[in-house]
């Protein structure tokens, strides 16, 4: 998942002092996540509005990923913080 890829790319720039690479590969991310969360909310909203839905475990993990992903992005966005302070 290209999001994944850059928010640990974004950590290992970081790693190495290169914050505003890091910080770049972080804006770049939040550009996917955008995408996925769009997408994800018109098939709530959807479904919030009566249309049946079929359920799907593609969907499921989807939304999985997409859940796993913001928590990723959370927590390495305070570890570069904490990279920045120690340098």
């Amino acid at each position: 998942m290209e999001f994944t890829k850059l928010v640990i790319e974004a950590l290992y720039a970081a790693k190495e002092g290169e914050f505003q690479l890091a910080e770049g590969k972080l804006e770049e991310s939040k550009q996917f996540f955008r995408e996925g969360h769009r997408a994800h909310s018109s098939l709530v909203k959807r479904e919030a509005n009566g249309e049946q839905l079929d359920f799907s475990l593609i969907l499921m993990h989807a939304e999985d990923q997409l859940m796993s992903v913001e928590t990723i992005s959370l927590l390495v966005t305070e570890m570069i913080e904490l990279y920045k302070r120690s340098k």
